[in-house]
């Protein structure tokens, strides 16, 4: 019954969509932004990401039909007001477009994407460029690029010090025979 739910819902949002397509208003980029945005994120919150509906929903904007301005907003943390600026919907699209090719492994396609996010989006929020260049990384990997992956990974591992980020650099290092660098 929530397949159906969900589905119904979809296909209101995409009919939503082809309506404002159709008047060219500066708020509908607005709005079809704020769309796209809220299905992938539904999506991507449930357990079991459908990496493939990610991909094509992706493939049904084009990046000229989002919008490229940033918003902020007013976080209240520890007792004080905090301006924070969050991606505009072209960022997003690319991040979420480059993370369904790499899980589809679409490596090639996954490569050129994230290459194309990181030159042409002039400021990266969320730490959204090191997510980019590891997807890169990943795909490398698998690709069996394997010095070319562990560049990138350095470089990751220097902005991101997360465990799976060292985990990942130092399942590089093994799979190159530097165990030393690896038990680091």
């Amino acid at each position: 019954e929530e397949f159906l739910v969900t589905s119904k819902l979809i296909g209101e949002i995409k009919r939503c969509v082809e309506k404002l397509r159709v008047f060219n208003k500066p708020f509908n980029k607005t709005l079809i932004s704020n769309l796209f945005q809220i299905v992938i994120k539904f999506e991507k919150a449930k357990i079991n990401t459908n990496w493939n509906f990610v991909n094509d929903w992706c493939n049904d904007f084009s990046l000229d039909e989002l919008s490229d301005e940033c918003f902020s907003m007013t976080i209240h943390k520890n007792g004080r007001a905090v301006e924070k600026e969050f991606a505009s919907a072209q960022e997003f699209w690319f991040v979420a477009k480059s993370k369904a090719l790499l899980e589809l492994g679409k490596i090639e396609e996954c490569i050129e994407l994230s290459s194309q996010a990181l030159d042409q989006v002039p400021v990266f929020h969320s730490s959204n460029d090191v997510w980019l260049s590891r997807n890169i990384s990943k795909a490398l990997t698998k690709d069996g690029d394997l010095e070319k992956a562990l560049q990138i990974m350095n470089k990751v591992h220097a902005k991101k010090r997360d465990w799976f980020i060292k985990s990942e650099l130092a399942e590089l290092n093994l799979k190159l025979g530097k165990k030393e660098l690896a038990l680091k």
